[in-house]
């Protein structure tokens, strides 16, 4: 009888297939090998419009579609969550899968921009207007200057316009 050999890798689409026949000594000779790709449906977010570098991913220009497995790039982007709030490094095509490469994080603070600076201790809260002499986007760590004194501070960036002193 014949025996049909088959593997797959999911993770690239890909698949081999061999038929072989035993030969009785305990070996099998190949009579046929297939190798081939795996075009399998897959549920990714898209814009739906074109995304330009400065604006920043709206949850309203995001939508699930089903595309080719071919047609997903290996760092996708794959839940939807994930991609609003981010800002395209170069514009992004709609209905296209889309790659972690192609957005960053949007900027909250821009450098040389005034920042409301809050300040938080034993339950004493300041809060002040400072430049920023960094760019950050939420959560980042940024560098900012005392325009009264020039003294510089850091602090993470969590809002537009507004940071936490460290």
């Amino acid at each position: 009888f014949r025996r049909v050999l088959f593997r797959s890798d999911m993770r690239v689409g890909t698949f081999s297939a061999a038929l072989a026949l035993p030969d009785g000594a305990g070996s099998v000779k190949m009579l046929r090998q297939l190798r081939g790709g795996l075009a399998l449906p897959r549920e990714v977010p898209v814009v739906t419009r074109r995304i330009v570098p400065g604006e920043v991913i709206d949850a309203s220009d995001v939508r699930m579609v089903s595309v080719d497995s071919r047609h997903v790039p290996p760092n996708a982007v794959l839940d939807a969550d994930q991609l609003v709030g981010l800002e395209p490094r170069w514009p992004i095509a709609p209905l296209v899968a889309v790659s972690r490469a192609q957005v960053k994080s949007a900027l909250a603070v821009e450098r040389g921009s005034g920042v409301r600076a809050t300040f938080r201790r034993g339950g004493i809260e300041l809060v002040t207007q400072l430049v920023a002499v960094d760019a950050g986007s939420i959560g980042q760590t940024i560098t900012l200057r005392n325009p009264t004194s020039n003294k510089l501070v850091r602090g993470r960036v969590v809002d537009s316009g507004a940071v936490v002193l460290e």
